[in-house]
């Protein structure tokens, strides 16, 4: 699960350089709420972009820009991805699927 590619890419190549050659699959968890997303980095430690953070402040307590946002996020990294070879992608929906669809 990453909010930037970039680090991704970067992992995915030091696991080739180490001679592991099995299928990567990434992992994408769509922003659907600020609270939700605050609680999951406090226990993930992932790292996330400032412009993420940004724009999240700006919208944090309107829940439907929230989600509007995550989506468009995820739809962009969904895009960079693919158009990097990722053919498989995993998304963590946590039952709220939808959101994915």
């Amino acid at each position: 699960m990453f909010y930037d590619n970039s680090l991704f890419y970067d992992w995915v190549a030091d696991c080739r350089i180490n001679g592991i050659n099995c299928l990567i699959i990434p992992g994408i968890m769509p922003i659907l709420g600020y609270d939700r997303f605050l609680r999951m980095l406090k226990f993930t430690k992932t790292k996330v972009p400032k412009e993420i953070f940004d724009t999240l402040e700006t919208i944090k307590a309107d829940d439907e820009k929230v989600m509007e946002y995550g989506v468009e996020f995820g739809v962009k990294q969904t895009k960079d991805l693919m158009k990097n070879g990722f053919k498989f992608i995993h998304y963590y929906t946590m039952n709220l699927e939808t959101s994915v669809l």
